[in-house]
This record gives C-alpha cells, structure tokens and sequence, in this order.
C-alpha cells in the first residue's frame, strides 16, 4: 500500500499494461502460446509438446479482473503456511477506478 501511496502513477502505468497484455492474450491465442513455450523452454530447459499447451490453454481464463475474494484466500492461505506474517487485511489492496 505504501508503494501505491508512493507511486500511484506507476501503479496505473503497470496496470494499464497488465491489461493490455491480457487483452493481447485473448486476441492472439496462438502466438500468445508459441511464446509462452519458448519462455518455458529458455527458463526450464525442457522441450513443452504445443499440443499439450494448446489443449490446457483452453482450460485457463485470462483476465485482468482481481477477484477480492480469491486474493483474500491466498493471503490467508499464505499466512497459514508461514510464508506470510501480521495482517492478512487485503480490503485496501485492490483499487477500482
């Protein structure tokens, strides 16, 4: 929070990019998944089957919508794996125009 205090114009700059690069992935499936394996390759070393991505990308919903409650889930279920400490308050974390 204290970056978006500190940086609200960043902050917007990051999500209007986020946006846009979601709605690219939704408008260039095809691309969108030759990139991703390339990624995939150069991070993991590992040959990706296109087939095998083509068939789960069908499954994944891209959006740059932020579901509060999910993100509250996460943070909760963040702290009680002790990957987090002190408040799990995410009521200020997400902010809509």
């Amino acid at each position: 929070m204290k970056f978006l205090r500190n940086r609200r114009d960043l902050a917007k700059k990051i999500a209007d990019a986020n946006v846009e690069l979601t709605k690219w992935i939704q408008q260039n499936p095809a691309e969108a998944q030759k990139l991703f394996v390339e990624e995939l390759k150069a991070e993991t070393r590992a040959d990706f089957v296109p087939d095998a991505v083509a068939q789960a990308w069908n499954r994944i919903q891209f959006t740059s919508e932020v579901s509060r409650d999910l993100l509250a889930k996460s943070v909760h279920d963040g702290k009680d794996a002790g990957f987090l400490k002190g408040s799990t308050d995410t009521s200020k974390l997400i902010e809509t125009p």
